[in-house]
């Protein structure tokens, strides 16, 4: 299945952080304090600014877009205006 985002929003995989606890306990993302807000960039729409490219690791505001799981992977719909930066090594 592929998902094409439709004007001015972004398709980013979400980075999931793999916390263990003491004992090899793993904690899951939906009680940690601070969840991952940060993924890649998958697809852009056409109405997109151009400053976004598919590849691009953003930062993304915490409760912004709407979460999709698909192949086991998890996926958010951005709009632009929610990345709020873009990490470069």
């Amino acid at each position: 299945m592929k998902i094409i985002p439709y004007h001015n929003r972004i398709l980013v995989k979400r980075h999931v952080e793999r916390i263990e606890a003491k004992h090899g306990i793993i904690i899951p993302e939906s009680v940690q304090e601070n969840p991952t807000c940060e993924g890649v960039i998958e697809a852009v729409g056409d109405e997109t600014s151009g400053k976004l490219k598919v590849g691009q690791r953003v930062i993304f505001e915490e409760f912004s877009g709407r979460e999709i799981e698909m192949d086991d992977d998890r996926y958010l719909i951005l709009t632009e205006d929610s990345v709020i930066g873009i990490m470069e090594e």
